[in-house]
Parts: structure tokens; C-alpha cells; sequence
């Protein structure tokens, strides 16, 4: 943040975004081997100062960035609220990082842009010395939970979990991808990103397909990824993860708090199918799920009474998001703002594919487990995904066993390098 920074106004303000939104007050305790959240009342916090200035100009950045990879490394006391952390790196008089960590229980992806918004309209006002124009919130985090609890009972309850009983049942409990090492025997979750990004035309191709068949981008690419991973496996059943938003109603959607939730999709391959079909498959079973996205994933589980393994997550063990919305510009009253980039160096799965849709280009990242792949290996998945997309864009018809997936530099090397017999 460049810029004059009023710290007081900005510890205001998040103390107001706390009594605004008790989502961000509560903690977590157990009673009788039965968890409860409690609301602290009347919590106040102070943001953590981290002063930089002594060093050299070309290694702050560096050094914010490795403070606030370290932040997010750090525990929380599920007990003790908040269950985040505010800390302000000063790099200069005008200069600052702001780093927020906060526990994912009670923060989604989606809380994050709403507390970012949120603070941006009462920073302003106090900066300018205006009145609030934010309305109250009527309805809070535990009116939410309330509410979920009188839904998720009788026949609404029994036909979810019916539907997702007959679309699990007997399907794999491993994703069998080739990995770099063997698998430990527990999960220490060390992890790292692979950027990805793809080009204009490519994008652009997809869309054309996705008006063409009335599927939508996420159902495209969910479709793709999957054929990748069945292709890598050797497998004709996958099944991947992936979290949707779940906030259909609107009195949730200016709520922080977690209110996503995580749908098991599945995919199965025949020998002969095209990609049109399958593309047909997963646009029809990704609307069943949609329409039973409030079946809490833990729930499902349980029902489910599937064996918990140290080595792997149970069900899948990959993972899809997806995000076609646009990502609000941050702004604060009187200071430039951009976002900075923080590998936590975790990985919650084997995989995970996170691809966004915006200025009309597709761009992300692949997050992977360091215990199990090398970056070279995780490299030549995501230019295998692009080769696949642009086969994909160029013929739907193509047989899913037969649609290319080797970039330029590996069919080379096949075809010439490693059989050159002279």
C-alpha cells in the first residue's frame, strides 16, 4: 500500500467490521465431546506492527513476503478468538504491507472479497470523516447455521443424502496418478504452486464451444481435467472435488463466515466415448449436484461411513476451483493498493486445479504435493492441459482415448530424440 495510512483509522475499522460481522468473534469449544461456537462479546484487536525500514530497499519486499508466509504457517488456539491475525509491515513512511491470516472456519474465499470491501467503505468514511453509509446486518452468521439445521432434516435431508448414495457408490477410493515418490504414510500437506495462464485465442475458442453446446466454462473445464487425470491414471472412474460458494440466498451473500461447502464429482469413460458426450455427462450430473450443494460434505461422509486413511483424503484426492466472477479492485482512501502473491508452501490435496476467468483470459494455478511430485513433473501436466484444451477446441468428436495431449517439445522428443535408431 503506497500512500499515507492512517493506522488508527484502520484498527477502527476492522474493531467496527468485528461487531458488524460476529462470524469474526467466535471461537470453538467442546463440551461432553460435543463442539459448540461461542461469540466473544465486546472483542477488540490491535493490528502487530512489523518494521522493515532499516533494510536495504531491494530486500523488503522479500522480507514482508517471507514474514507473512510464516504468519500463515502459524497455528490457531481454536479456543481463543480471533481466530485471525492483522499485521502491518511498514516498508516506508508511505509504504506498507498489510497481512490478514485468518482461520478457515470462519472465513470462505468468497468472506474474503466482502471484509475487503466492507473495510474499504468504513475507512473511507473515517478517513473522511463521513458518516457510514453501510446498512446493518439483520441477519447474522448464526441465524445462517440456525436455519441449516431446521433444513437439513426429513425429506429434504434423506433425498440428498439418497442421491449422493446411488452417485458414490463403489467409486474409487484413490486416484491412482503417477507420482515422483511413493506416497508417506501420513500427510504432512507440504506443498507449492505452478502459475498457469492461457492464451486469449484458446480462451476465447472455449467459449464459443461452451454457447454452442450450453454448458458453462466451469463445466468445460471440469470435463477436461478430468479426462487429463483419467488419461494420467489409467482409470475410467474418476472422482474429483470441487467447493462451490453455496450462498443461493441473498440475505447470505454480504456474510462472512463459511458457507462453502464441497461436491464430489464423478466421471465415467467408456473406450468409444467422444468428449461431446462426456461434456454431456458432466453437464448433467454437475446440475444434480448443484441442486443437492446444501448436503454438508462432512455429513455426506459420515453417511457414507467411509474409511479414514493417514495417507490420503477420503473420497478424492483432487481438487477443482473455479471462479468466473470479477475480483474487485482494492482501494483504500488515499493509498495505492495491489495484491501480492504469498505461496504458504501447504497443499490440503494431491492436486489442486484453481483457474479463474477474467479479461477474457484463463489463467491460475496448480497446487501440488511436494511429497509426491516434482515441479518438472507438475510443469508437464499443465502444458498437457493446454494441449488437451486446444484438441478439445478444435474437434468435440474426437475419441477421448485419442485426443492429444503431448506438447510440441515432447512429441519431438518421442518421435525424433528417443528413436533415432541409426
Amino acid at each position: 500500500m503506497l500512500g499515507s495510512l492512517d493506522v488508527i483509522a484502520l484498527e477502527k475499522c476492522i474493531n467496527q467490521l468485528i461487531r458488524r460481522q460476529v462470524a469474526l468473534s467466535a471461537s470453538f469449544h467442546s463440551r461432553d465431546g460435543q463442539p459448540f461456537q461461542k461469540i466473544e462479546e465486546n472483542l477488540s484487536v490491535r493490528i502487530l506492527i512489523v518494521d522493515l525500514q532499516d533494510l536495504p530497499e531491494g530486500e523488503q519486499e522479500a522480507a514482508a513476503l517471507s514474514h507473512a508466509r510464516k504468519e500463515s504457517r502459524r497455528p490457531f488456539d481454536l479456543a481463543l478468538a480471533p481466530l485471525f491475525r492483522v499485521t502491518l509491515i511498514r516498508l516506508g513512511p508511505q509504504d506498507h504491507v498489510l497481512s490478514w491470516v485468518a482461520h478457515q472456519i470462519i472465513l470462505d474465499s468468497w468472506s474474503k472479497e466482502i471484509l475487503w470491501r466492507q473495510l474499504t467503505l468504513i475507512y473511507g468514511a473515517l478517513a473522511n470523516g463521513e458518516q457510514q453509509s453501510i446498512p446493518e446486518i439483520s441477519f447474522q452468521y448464526a441465524d445462517y447455521a440456525e436455519w441449516q439445521r431446521r433444513l437439513l432434516q426429513g425429506e429434504f435431508l434423506n433425498e440428498g443424502l439418497n442421491y449422493w448414495r446411488r452417485e458414490l457408490d463403489e467409486a474409487p477410493p484413490l486416484l491412482d496418478l503417477p507420482t515422483d515418490r511413493p506416497r508417506p504414510t501420513s500427510q504432512s500437506f507440504r506443498g507449492a504452486k505452478h502459475r498457469i495462464e492461457f492464451p486469449a485465442s484458446l480462451t476465447k475458442s472455449l467459449e464459443n464451444l461452451n454457447c454452442e453446446e450450453g454448458v458453462t466454462m466451469f463445466m468445460t473445464l471440469l470435463a477436461a481435467f478430468q479426462t487429463l487425470l483419467s488419461r494420467y491414471s489409467g482409470q475410467y472412474d474418476v472422482v474429483v472435488g470441487s467447493p462451490l460458494a453455496n450462498r443461493a440466498s441473498a440475505e447470505v451473500e454480504g456474510l462472512i463466515g463459511l458457507f462453502a461447502n464441497t461436491l464430489a464429482l464423478r466421471a465415467r469413460f467408456s473406450n468409444d466415448e467422444t468428449f461431446r458426450s462426456l461434456l454431456r455427462q458432466v453437464r448433467k450430473k454437475a446440475l444434480s449436484a448443484f441442486r443437492r450443494q446444501d448436503i454438508p460434505f462432512e455429513m455426506l461422509l459420515s453417511d457414507l461411513d467411509i474409511d479414514r486413511d493417514l495417507k490420503r483424503n477420503p473420497l478424492f484426492q483432487v481438487m477443482f476451483t473455479f471462479q468466473d466472477i470479477p475480483v474487485p479492485l482494492l482501494e483504500l482512501t488515499g493509498l495505492k493498493v495491489k495484491r501480492l502473491e504469498v505461496d504458504t508452501g501447504k497443499a490440503l490435496f494431491d492436486l489442486t486445479l484453481n483457474l479463474t476467468h477474467t479479461n477474457d483470459c484463463l489463467s491460475g494455478f496448480i497446487e501440488y504435493n511436494t511429497d509426491l511430485f516434482d515441479a518438472a513433473t507438475i510443469s508437464r501436466m499443465a502444458g498437457n492441459f493446454q494441449t488437451l484444451l486446444q484438441s478439445i477446441s478444435v474437434d468435440l468428436d474426437q475419441r477421448i482415448a485419442e485426443l492429444p495431449i503431448l506438447t510440441e517439445a515432447e512429441r519431438h522428443q518421442l518421435l525424433v530424440e528417443w528413436n533415432d535408431t541409426t
